[in-house]
C-alpha cells in the first residue's frame, strides 16, 4: 500500500512539473502512450480540449467513440489502439493538409491516444 501511495505521489509531482513547464500550451514535443494518458486522465482531458480546438472534433464524436470502445471491451472484444471514423478523419485532415495544417505528427498521435484513454477508465 505504501508503495502505491509513493508511486501516486511521485506521478502527481512529475505531472505537475510537466504541466508547469508547458504553460497553457498542450502541444507536445514527444509521443505519449495510452497508458500515460489513462494514468493521468486530467492531462488527457486537457489534451482533448486542445485537440478539439485544432481539429473540429465534437463532444458527441468523442462520446460515441468512447461508448463503442467500452461496449466492445464489455463483450469480450479487444479495441484496437487507434481510432476510426469521424474523429480519425478530422485528425488526419488537421495533420495531412499541408496548407492548413494545425497538428504535427506527434500531436496527431497524442490526440488519438488521449481520446482512446477515455475508454480505458471506468
Amino acid at each position: 500500500m505504501k508503495k502505491v501511495l509513493v508511486t501516486a505521489l511521485m506521478s502527481g509531482i512529475l505531472a505537475s512539473a510537466f504541466l508547469v513547464g508547458c504553460g497553457d500550451s498542450m502541444e507536445d514535443s514527444g509521443e505519449k502512450s495510452i497508458a500515460e494518458y489513462t494514468h493521468n486522465i486530467e492531462e488527457a482531458k486537457k489534451k482533448i480540449a486542445w485537440c478539439k480546438e485544432k481539429t473540429g472534433i465534437t463532444d458527441e464524436m468523442i462520446e460515441k467513440e468512447t461508448k463503442e470502445r467500452k461496449a466492445l471491451k464489455k463483450n469480450g472484444g479487444v479495441p484496437l489502439p487507434f481510432l476510426s471514423g469521424e474523429i480519425k478523419d478530422k485528425i488526419d485532415v488537421a495533420y495531412l493538409n499541408k496548407e492548413k495544417q494545425t497538428l504535427d505528427e506527434i500531436n496527431a498521435i497524442n490526440c488519438e491516444y488521449a481520446i482512446i484513454s477515455l475508454s480505458e477508465v471506468e
